[in-house]
């Protein structure tokens, strides 16, 4: 047998063993959300370092991403694993769903307790797409559910992905929702908001676990 032909056929059969591994691994985690069983292990993290280790986990064939964030930022106090894993796959979303040359763009508002507007900090994550039918926007994070595109999908995809960020996101306090863009250009819009409780300020250090 061919020698490149068996280093193939093995990273195939690593790259299915490792995709049922991760695929029983959501299911377990996905029942402890819904049974409320499931256990934190809280850090501070640095949003920036958050989303580089969700980008360095993320194919970078066929996408292009800007990032804009705040300088005056708070820590987030966050299982970082769990947040990663909410990144990476919101990342990989807006990578499938965005257009023939996909652009991501992330930026973050922080909202301070002095204004009237919901206190917290916000994660938007924008793609280039077709953008998400309205009555889909809240559906597209059921279980098992994906949305039909036009543009090429990955086969391993389960649907998963974004119930399990909502699960990991309303388990730290958060709230996670979607729409289509409303600066004048193609494409959805993922929004993570993070709790005040969860912001890792210099006069406010509360651990909540």
């Amino acid at each position: 047998m061919d020698t490149n032909w068996q280093k193939y056929s093995l990273s195939q059969i690593v790259a299915e063993s490792n995709r049922m591994a991760d695929l029983v691994t959501n299911l377990l985690e996905m029942a402890q959300v819904e049974a409320g069983t499931l256990k934190l292990y809280p850090g501070a993290y640095h949003l920036s370092s958050l989303l580089e280790e969700a980008l360095a986990g993320v194919s970078n064939e066929r996408y292009h991403v800007t990032i804009s964030l705040p300088e005056d930022m708070p820590l987030l106090y966050v299982d970082g694993r769990r947040i990663q894993i909410v990144l990476r796959n919101l990342l990989e979303n807006a990578q499938r769903y965005g257009g023939p040359d996909v652009l991501i763009e992330i930026s973050a508002t922080y909202e301070h307790e002095q204004t009237k507007k919901r206190t917290g900090l916000t994660l938007h994550i924008s793609d280039n797409g077709q953008g998400i039918p309205p009555h889909l926007a809240e559906r597209v994070f059921d279980r098992f559910y994906q949305v039909e595109s036009d543009h090429e999908r990955s086969s391993s995809g389960v649907g998963l992905g974004l119930a399990i960020c909502r699960g990991f996101v309303e388990a730290h306090g958060g709230r996670i929702w979607a729409e289509n863009r409303t600066d004048g250009k193609s494409g959805a819009v993922f929004h993570l908001w993070f709790p005040p409780m969860v912001l890792h300020t210099q006069d406010r250090q509360q651990q909540y676990l």
